[in-house]
């Protein structure tokens, strides 16, 4: 608990006393944040309004903000001495405003509770939702010490202003008496807001109720299930990839384990509460990593390593149909002894795409114009990573429309890990120049998983990657601060998991960033994982909310593959041990747990 007072400030916190004082007549009017009027009798025993020019008393915005950092309450209320200086030790009472500045919270709202110290009620003077500075006006009852307490549940920072106080030993001579509706009509401009959220306010104790008796679930992990997700699952299905088809509905390729076949599911509605399975052209021994777009002629294209008589190489499937049904051709390129992608984009018109690929240290690009039939071009240009073995490579079309290429890299002795960024100069990708955006050289045995690129809500570039040291496993965030990520990049947000290998990402209709990857379960052990999403709820990502999402498994959230539908819901697949699990979000940060603790 912190404490201040006028003669002890708390730092940063300004305070100008004058000993200015004047009194009011037999009644004071004292304006509340809710715009009615208090008044006060000034007859004998009664305490009587002392109007003083309004002051600020405190101010935390240099110093920790209030509350607790899991933003669900629980935090110290804030002690805060009053009397002292010029507010005599006589007063009962003081009118204060109090303001909530960069307030943050849970999805419930928050709320300040301001009372005389000791056992708190359960009632809020102010309600704020994230990111919202709010004020509203109060009279605050003293404790016998001349102090308050400020309660916060969520986290803000706080501003105290007082305007006056209450004194059964003071005499009024009603001179300052209408400074008091003065200073509420000033309060009542921010008033409409804060009564809209105030309608809010009550499901903040709701929401505490809630938590409450959830405590005797605690053998279920302490988690409450809120929404109700649609999940389908995929016996024997690995490795998926999932976009948005043609009529607005998910379409997902993946790989058959059991058959050993490239699969193609079109979803029947945004939610895939029904699909058909196609298989596609596959002549291979062993396909894997396939990924998928969606050509201008709203036909799938698929992306997907092959390896037939030993020799891996890199090809596409491309579909006649928006289901695939009905002509299917297959194109490879010429690139031999391909280790890992490709990834694809379709960036050129007539259904043309541009597919990034590698193998050892040598990344390749390849653009394939295809007009009618197979592609005119398959030639792939290649780029030397020298000293370094290339993990993994992404792809995706800018806000300017040209393609961005993300490459990880691990330098031979493990101790360096990079990340360099490609920006083509034409939709065909012939030419790129990369350069190398992030990296860590303070590791000792270091891998990198498969990048994924995507445009944040500034149009610039956000990298997602998995970085592992050791026992060390880290979520990694790159934030790009222009088109090429090689300006103004913000410093990478990473957390902690047990797992933490393979991510996709894509960005919500509210502009937050949403993670979705393998991580820990929720006793923390391992090899045993779940499905793991992560709302940023700041531009950088280094302020987070992360749902462990229970899919049956010991084994989930393998290949995670996130896309947003058109009533603004994410669709997540990931795959188990034995089987693909689809679930069609029914909130728009997937998060369907709230936690007790």
């Amino acid at each position: 608990m912190r404490h201040c007072s006028v003669n002890s400030p708390c730092p940063a916190t300004r305070r100008v006393w004058r000993s200015r004082w004047a009194a009011i007549g037999a009644a004071v009017a004292v304006t509340l944040g809710a715009g009615g009027l208090l008044s006060v009798s000034a007859e004998s025993g009664a305490a009587s309004f002392v109007a003083i020019s309004p002051d600020r008393i405190l101010d935390t915005r240099s110093a920790d903000p209030i509350g607790a950092t899991d933003l669900g309450g629980g935090g110290e209320p804030y002690e805060l001495q009053v009397t002292g200086g010029v507010i005599p030790s006589s007063a009962t009472a003081a009118a204060l405003n109090i303001t909530v500045v960069d307030g943050r919270t849970n999805d419930f709202g928050g709320f300040v509770t301001v009372y005389p110290c000791g056992p708190r009620p359960d009632v809020s003077n102010l309600n704020f939702v994230s990111g919202q500075t709010v004020p509203n006006s109060v009279v605050a009852p003293l404790s016998a010490d001349g102090s308050v307490c400020l309660y916060v549940y969520g986290l803000a920072d706080l501003l105290v202003d007082i305007s006056g106080y209450y004194d059964t030993t003071a005499t009024n001579s009603g001179a300052q008496g209408p400074a008091g509706p003065a200073g509420a009509d000033g309060a009542v401009g921010p008033a409409g807001p804060a009564g809209a959220d105030g309608a809010v306010g009550p499901a903040g104790p709701a929401g505490a109720d809630g938590a409450v008796g959830s405590a005797g679930a605690d053998g279920a992990d302490g988690v409450v299930l809120l929404d109700d997700d649609l999940t389908q699952s995929i016996p024997g299905a690995d490795e998926p990839d999932v976009v948005i088809g043609a009529d607005g509905n998910p379409v997902i390729a993946y790989v058959d384990g059991a058959a050993n076949n490239l699969m193609l599911a079109t979803c029947g509605d945004i939610r895939c509460a029904t699909f058909e399975s196609t298989t596609l052209v596959d002549t291979a021994d062993q396909v894997s990593h396939p990924r998928i777009a969606i050509t201008d002629a709203g036909n799938p294209v698929v992306a997907y390593r092959d390896v037939t008589g030993g020799v891996s190489k890199a090809k596409l499937v491309y579909c006649g149909h928006p289901s695939c049904n009905s002509v299917q051709q297959s194109q490879g390129f010429s690139t031999t002894g391909v280790t890992g992608g490709p990834a694809v984009v379709s960036s050129l018109s007539d259904g043309g795409v541009v597919a990034v690929f590698h193998s050892g240290s040598t990344v390749y690009v390849g653009a394939c114009a295809r007009v009618i039939g197979p592609c005119l071009d398959v030639g792939a240009a290649s780029y030397a990573w020298l000293g370094y073995d290339v993990s993994g490579v992404d792809i995706v079309i800018g806000s300017d429309g040209l393609p961005v290429i993300a490459v990880s890299s691990v330098n031979s002795g493990g101790t360096t890990a990079s990340l360099a960024i490609g920006r083509c100069s034409v939709v065909s990708c012939s030419g790129v120049t990369f350069s190398t955006e992030w990296s860590d050289a303070t590791l000792t045995s270091a891998t990198m998983s498969d990048p994924t690129i995507i445009v944040g809500p500034d149009g610039k570039p956000r990298v997602v990657f998995g970085l592992a040291d050791n026992s060390s496993r880290q979520t990694v965030v790159l934030t790009c601060g222009d088109l090429s990520c090689s300006l103004g990049n913000q410093d990478e947000a990473r957390w902690d998991t047990a797992i933490a290998f393979t991510a996709d990402a894509i960005v919500t209709v509210d502009g937050d960033l949403l993670v979705a990857y393998r991580g820990e379960n929720t006793s923390g052990t391992f090899p045993n994982s779940m499905l793991n999403v992560a709302r940023c709820t700041n531009s950088d990502c280094s302020d987070r909310i992360i749902a462990q999402i229970v899919d049956g498994s010991v084994h989930a959230g393998l290949d995670p593959s996130l896309v947003l539908t058109a009533n603004g819901l994410p669709v997540v697949v990931s795959a188990t041990l034995d089987e693909l699990v689809i679930r069609a979000c029914a909130q728009m940060h997937c998060n369907p747990y709230i936690r007790a603790d």
